[in-house]
């Protein structure tokens, strides 16, 4: 490609010679920057499209500030009702307990216990009141934590006065006392005695009540049924084993009332008198046996 210059004054005329390819180079280049400087326009445009905030996302915006408020206020309502629920829930829990105080205090006294025997479960139950009478020092949470512990404690308490009183009534039903009849009298001692069919001096190993037949026959101490049957010179016999190495055995039955492995409790009736075995009339004789050895009822029947 040739280009010509021609000057006024002088009348003379110059070229210059421009290569084909730099012109296609130079629109070429020409060509990319428009286009370059359109797409970043362009680019700009959109994104300031996007960042600007119109009425319309404002009013949404507020609209849903105000569901949320309005939901967070249901929320705090909903709590400060439970709450306050539960807040009157925990002051009848403390209340029950300050009556579960007073009947472990009953407890105690039936029980036959000092004040001093159970000082946990008095000292314990002050120390709680003290906290639960400041309501501003303590938040729900802690005033469960407490209820929570005083509760536990009054467990511990109240199956220990339950073991007592177990253990109290255990022994007063175990323990071999009164008599073994519901009427009749003794007729015949424990020990040295004229033998009633030989006529001779003979060792008594119980005591003979003489009564009417069918008389009841009580037990004298609750027990475990160990015999019930017909045994040698006994006959109808029936033996109570009592614990501890303890047995009462009650002979010359006519008939009984339990069988073997009934627990019986004290003045149950076991049977009736009668005169079975070696008997010469209607009548109980009645042993007691201690660890294997036989020792005089009187002592025991006198309790």
């Amino acid at each position: 490609m040739k280009i010509i210059l021609v000057q006024k004054k002088r009348l003379k005329s110059h070229y210059i010679m421009i290569h084909p390819i730099w012109v296609i180079s130079f629109f070429f280049l020409l060509i990319v920057f428009f286009v370059t400087a359109i797409s970043l326009v362009s680019l700009y445009l959109i994104a300031e499209r996007k960042n600007m905030v119109t009425d319309d996302v404002v009013k949404g915006w507020i609209k849903s500030l105000d569901q949320q408020r309005r939901e967070i206020d249901d929320i705090k309502n909903e709590t400060d009702s439970y709450l306050d629920s539960l807040a009157v829930k925990l002051g009848n829990l403390e209340s029950r307990t300050s009556d579960l105080d007073r009947l472990g205090a009953l407890l105690i006294i039936k029980a036959g216990l000092r004040d001093n025997d159970l000082d946990c479960y008095v000292n314990s139950g002050n120390k709680l009141e003290n906290y639960y009478s400041d309501n501003t020092c303590f938040s729900i949470k802690e005033r469960i934590d407490q209820l929570f512990l005083k509760v536990k404690d009054r467990e511990q308490q109240c199956v220990l006065l339950d073991k007592l009183l177990n253990q109290s009534r255990h022994y007063k039903e175990v323990l071999i006392a009164g008599m073994p009849v519901e009427k009749g009298w003794i007729s015949s001692p424990y020990g040295r005695r004229i033998d009633p069919f030989t006529g001779k001096v003979s060792w008594h190993n119980g005591i003979d009540f003489a009564g009417k037949s069918g008389t009841n026959i009580l037990a004298v101490a609750g027990g475990l049924i160990t015999w019930v049957g017909y045994r040698n010179s006994y006959g109808l016999l029936v033996e109570i084993n009592h614990g501890n190495g303890r047995i009462t055995r009650y002979a010359h039955n006519q008939s009984v009332t339990v069988k073997v492995g009934d627990v019986v409790m004290k003045k149950q009736c076991i049977a009736q008198m009668g005169s079975s075995g070696r008997a010469t009339g209607d009548h109980l004789h009645f042993e007691v046996w201690v660890n294997g050895e036989v020792v005089n009822p009187m002592q025991y029947l006198l309790q």
